[in-house]
This record gives structure tokens, C-alpha cells and sequence, in this order.
């Protein structure tokens, strides 16, 4: 903690002065295995050093079971003002296969919890494509989470990193993974279906019941806009730099410890990379995409960097065009490329054509 504030401190200096501070985001892991001590003692090392926007959006990420009220109403007290609960599945033989140690019950339980507690704004984390998972038994975590009145819903294909446990039994066929044909048809079931439950999709993975409660701090990400990140294996993007920690926490204790004076990027930084122009555009072409609704604002980029969107990426453009994987059309006078709900389906396909 103590590595944690100095490095806080460290980048308060090095930012410019108009930087100003919209969203802080405790993410997982499980940060809320932590006393809340440490959550205000961070809010106040932060409210202190840089400039706060008003009534700036607080996520805590947290996993269902652990959590009492006593607790919910702590964080919500110091201005913690949205939970993000990793719910995953409310089918057991699916939870215990991802290895989640909570019950449809513990979620059910810490929801009337955060409500009990003051909490209004509450996201629900969901996995599809679970070895094992039918379209059924999706619908029943699906409508079991729509039960528990969520202001947000984020829905992910589960993504299977090597030397993980459960890639390791799917390899020695203890599971069976989730064929492409069922993923494609769960997928596309939870676009239809969850704008009829008054959920509307924002981002490929992402739905809310309003615009205001959509993640101010991932639209952040998917803009491709600043972000700092604090802490051991942390990612930044800031001022034409993107940057990230190293993984190891004594090794990132040790480092922040022997920051030199006046120096921007401390020893704990593992990797730095200068972001040329040509890289930001292609990136936010990409992150812009996943935008279901806004996509990429075209004339928003032109003047951000510079280009001509139309002209620099008209071979793309016209074939994701010409096979109805991207549409065109005019949003209050300004022109922007989204994808179609096809083209949601094969969003990895289209993200490819800009790299």
C-alpha cells in the first residue's frame, strides 16, 4: 500500500496540470479482500494530488461471497458508488468448473446487501461459452441476474489463457469446449434478448438499463483516451506513451522505493512504448468499434489526429462495407462506421482489417 500511494504521488507530479481525474477503477483480482481503511486512504491520496471532476464514477470490483453490509456501507460512505460483482453463472456445476467458490445464493445475498447499503449502481459480471454450457442453461444466469434488478450487465466469451488449470483439463478432455456454431448462437441470443428485458447494448460486451449508467472508466478505454494505472502489473496510456508494471509485487515494491528524482517512468515500469500516430489511429479504430451504437465517430478522429479516416482506410472500409460487417450513416451531422449486428458477431474479424 504504502509503494502503491508513493507511485500515486509520483505521476500527480509528472501529468499536466489540466489533467483531471473522471473515473478511478479498483479492478480485479479482488480488491475487495482489503479493509476499507485502505480504499479511503487511496481515495484521500488521490482526491489530494490530482484534480477531481465532480461526482467522478468509484467501481470496486468484487467476487460474491466475503462481503458483509458493514463492509457495502463503508465504501459507499467514502464515495464508492458503483460494485462490480463477478456473478459469472447461477448454474453450480458451471461455477465449479470456473473454479468460483461462491453459490447463486451468496449473489442473491450480497445484492440485497449493497442495496441495504446505500449502493444504486450495480454491475453484474457473466460468462458464456463455458465448457459444459448450453443455451439453457445461459438463459437461466442470464434471467437469474435480470431477477436481481442490475443497472448494468457485462457478458463475455470466455477466454481460455495458457497454463490455466481448465485449459489443461479441456486439453486432457476431462471438459468439452463450447463449439463456435452454440458461442455464435448464445451471442446472438443475448443481443435479441436483452433490449426486450429494457437492457440496451453499448459495447460489444456491455449493456445497461440508461446512458447514465453506462462505464464511464471503460469508455475511457474503448475511446482509446489517457488512463494511469497504479499498481503491480499495471497498464498505462498517457500522453503518447503507453506503459505497463511488472507482475511481481516485491519486485514492484522495490522499484517504486529507488524512483529517481525528476525521472517520468520509475524502475518498476517493465515495458514503455512511444505511441507513433499511425499506432493511436489504428487503435482507435479498433476500441472505437466495439461501440455498438456511437462506433468510430470519424470526424471526431480526423481532428484528433490528423487523418482522413475515409481516405487512409477506404480499401477496409469498402469491403467490410460491400459484405454488411460495418454500416455508415450520420449521427447529429457527423459521420460514423459501426459495426452491423453481424459484424458484432465477427467483431475480431473486422478489428483485424485495421491493424
Amino acid at each position: 500500500m504504502k509503494a502503491l500511494l508513493q507511485e500515486i504521488i509520483h505521476f500527480s507530479t509528472r501529468v499536466c496540470e489540466e489533467f483531471s481525474i473522471g473515473t478511478i477503477y479498483f479492478g480485479g483480482g479482488t480488491p475487495s479482500i482489503i479493509s476499507p481503511d485502505y480504499f479511503r486512504e487511496v481515495l484521500s491520496v488521490v482526491r489530494s494530488h490530482f484534480e477531481i471532476s465532480d461526482q467522478p464514477e468509484i467501481t470496486l470490483e468484487a467476487n460474491p461471497n466475503g462481503l458483509s453490509e458493514d463492509y457495502l456501507k463503508a465504501i459507499n460512505d467514502m464515495g464508492i458508488n458503483r460494485l462490480s460483482i463477478g456473478m459469472q453463472s447461477a448454474v453450480q456445476e458451471e461455477l465449479e468448473i470456473l473454479e468460483r467458490k461462491h453459490t447463486l445464493e451468496d449473489i442473491q445475498n450480497v445484492v440485497m446487501q449493497a442495496r441495504a447499503s446505500g449502493m444504486t449502481n450495480l454491475n453484474l459480471d457473466l460468462i458464456y461459452s463455458i465448457p459444459s454450457q448450453t443455451l439453457q442453461s445461459l438463459k437461466k444466469s442470464v434471467n437469474s441476474a435480470i431477477l436481481l434488478a442490475p443497472t448494468h450487465l457485462s457478458i463475455y466469451g470466455l477466454i481460455l489463457h495458457e497454463e490455466t488449470v481448465l485449459l489443461k483439463r479441456i486439453k486432457s478432455g476431462i471438459y468439452d469446449m463450447v463449439d463456435e456454431d452454440l458461442s455464435g448462437d448464445m451471442y446472438a441470443w443475448l443481443m435479441e434478448y436483452l433490449p426486450t428485458k429494457g437492457f440496451g447494448q453499448y459495447e460489444i460486451s456491455n449493456w445497461s438499463i440508461a446512458e447514465e449508467y453506462h462505464s464511464r472508466h471503460n469508455l475511457q478505454y474503448w475511446h482509446n483516451l489517457d488512463y494511469i494505472g497504479i499498481g503491480a502489473g499495471a497498464h498505462s496510456h498517457l500522453m503518447g506513451y503507453r506503459w505497463n508494471n511488472v507482475l511481481g509485487i516485491q519486485s514492484y515494491i522495490q522499484g517504486v522505493k529507488e524512483t529517481e528524482e525528476g525521472a517520468f517512468f520509475h524502475p518498476s515500469v517493465q515495458e514503455k512504448q512511444k505511441l507513433l500516430n499511425e499506432d493511436m489511429v489504428k487503435e482507435s479504430m479498433m476500441m472505437c468499434l466495439r461501440l455498438t451504437k456511437e462506433g468510430v465517430n470519424i470526424n471526431s478522429l480526423n481532428m484528433r489526429f490528423n487523418v482522413d479516416i475515409q481516405e487512409t482506410y477506404s480499401r477496409e472500409i469498402k469491403k467490410l462495407l460491400q459484405i454488411s460487417l460495418v454500416e455508415m450513416l450520420e449521427i447529429e451531422g457527423e459521420m460514423h462506421l459501426r459495426l452491423t449486428d453481424k459484424g458484432r458477431m465477427l467483431g475480431n474479424h473486422v478489428f483485424m482489417e485495421f491493424i
